[in-house]
């Protein structure tokens, strides 16, 4: 089962967000996903690729990770867009 988040849902007040590790070469990896008052912390990046979109120019990375109870892809925007999807 999979579920979709986009950042900053305007039809709904609860409040996300994506926190980084930040390391000497700034924001290296993700660290925890905010959801209002819940923290779920990522806990290992069992895989990692960075994607060039050739028509728009940007790059996108994705990740794809492990927290404590489910698995989750990570996808990253310039500009700090995320969109996630749990995998159960």
């Amino acid at each position: 089962m999979k579920k979709k988040l986009k950042e900053k849902n305007k039809n709904s007040s609860l409040s996300f967000s994506l926190q980084f590790y930040e390391g000497y070469q700034g924001q290296e990896r993700p660290s925890a996903i905010i959801l209002g008052e819940r923290k779920i912390k990522i806990e290992k990046i069992i895989w990692r690729q960075r994607v060039r979109d050739f028509i728009k120019g940007e790059q996108r990375e994705i990740f794809f990770c492990q927290t404590e109870d489910s698995y989750l892809k990570l996808t990253v925007f310039p500009g700090g867009q995320f969109i996630v999807d749990f995998i159960d």
